[in-house]
């Protein structure tokens, strides 16, 4: 399982960073070139962005912390999230039965406890 653990995030990571950096490109090279309503709503997107980049910066604080003190417990936010996750998913899962793999619209604790 931690090996596929390890190989699931990293594939994770490596995208979001792939992601990030070609953002970050065509900033320096192309905002100059947009009109101003244009880079007005890059800047609020990116406002909007940042916030959710905050949110992963400490949601992985939070992981480090956890795997550093060798324990982790799941609060009750975190657990309504995952319930909440669960259920938009089987909700999705209901509506739109093929239109995806259900590898896509599976929890990832599912996927993760299938390799236990």
């Amino acid at each position: 399982m931690e090996e596929y653990l390890i190989n699931y995030q990293e594939e994770k990571f490596n995208n979001l960073n792939s992601s990030m950096q070609k953002c970050l490109q065509m900033l320096q090279t192309n905002l100059s070139g947009l009109d101003s309503n244009s880079r007005i709503n890059i800047v609020d997107k990116l406002r909007l962005l940042n916030s959710q980049i905050s949110d992963i910066n400490y949601r992985a604080m939070d992981i480090l912390t956890d795997i550093q003190n060798k324990e982790s417990y799941i609060t009750v936010d975190i657990q309504n999230e995952l319930d909440n996750e669960e259920q938009v998913i089987k909700n999705f899962n209901k509506l739109f039965p093929f239109m995806l793999p259900c590898s896509q619209h599976t929890p990832t604790s599912q996927v993760l406890h299938e390799h236990l």
